[in-house]
């Protein structure tokens, strides 16, 4: 499966600096995420991973103790719920989190997409320009 990522702004900054921390390796990486560190692909039984993951999480929960249960997975769950909350369809979203559309909605209600004021406010406000007329 491809998955396409948009080269945003802040995206294309990030890229451009781990670009730059590369230029003194001498390997050239064709992989987006390296140990830049160890000078290497991240292991694939992910124990490094998972180790780096729980330094770092130990660190940010001195300052933001709600920090201390995060999980890797808990960032892409936050960035669909992100997208949610900025009005992506469901076929976008299910794109992004590598989602087979048929059962995209269910995963997307059960883990991602909540009520919130925001978001009922919107469809109020939609239903009231339909009762005007307007759409």
């Amino acid at each position: 499966k491809i998955v396409s990522i948009l080269k945003l702004p802040l995206v294309a900054a990030r890229l451009d600096a781990a670009r730059k921390r590369r230029e003194d390796l001498k390997v050239v990486w064709p992989h987006l995420v390296i140990d830049e560190v160890a000078q290497a692909l991240w292991h694939p039984s992910g124990d490094h991973y998972r180790k780096q993951v729980t330094i770092i999480r130990a660190a940010a929960a001195k300052k933001l103790p709600s920090c201390a249960t995060l999980r890797d997975q808990d960032l892409r769950d936050t960035a669909q719920t992100w997208l949610d909350l900025a009005t992506a369809t469901p076929e976008q979203l299910a794109s992004v989190a590598g989602h087979v559309l048929a059962s995209a909605a269910a995963i997307q209600k059960k883990h991602y997409v909540a009520a919130n004021r925001r978001k009922s406010d919107a469809a109020l406000q939609l239903l009231n320009t339909w009762l005007e007329g307007k759409l």
